[in-house]
């Protein structure tokens, strides 16, 4: 199946909603860039910092998660969905942000991004916008 075969899918529990399937379509493909960049993001900082070793695991999978995004990209040009956005500058002040959340906040968007490349729908129950 490819990506965005995957991403156009409304699971039978979703049927009764009112919206367009294109609008699934829509906002699944920005979700899933989104997470994408955010992980990304995330692997930067797990790559400089070593008390993160425990999310060296995914490190391994750079290379995956970064032809997915190639992918991902495609399609956000394919849809017309680019809208001007500022690139995530959370790097540098993460754990003032976060705290001591901070493992657990990249542990969760990392195994996210695992079960979008696996194409397994459980990958959007992540909450990518949080209020702080």
């Amino acid at each position: 199946m490819s990506l965005e075969e995957f991403l156009s899918y409304r699971p039978p529990s979703y049927k009764k909603i009112l919206h367009e399937p294109s609008v699934d379509l829509e906002w699944n493909i920005v979700d899933a860039y989104n997470l994408i960049e955010h992980v990304l993001c995330i692997l930067l900082s797990v790559e400089k910092n070593n008390r993160y070793a425990k999310l060296n695991y995914f490190l391994e999978k750079k290379e995956t998660y970064l032809a997915l995004h190639e992918e991902l990209d495609k399609l956000m040009d394919k849809h017309n969905l680019r809208k001007d956005q500022g690139r995530y500058t959370f790097l540098e002040n993460v754990d003032e942000v976060y705290g001591d959340q901070t493992l657990l906040h990249y542990w969760d968007h990392l195994e996210h991004a695992d079960k979008l490349v696996a194409r397994d729908n459980a990958w959007r129950n992540i909450l990518l916008y949080e209020e702080y």
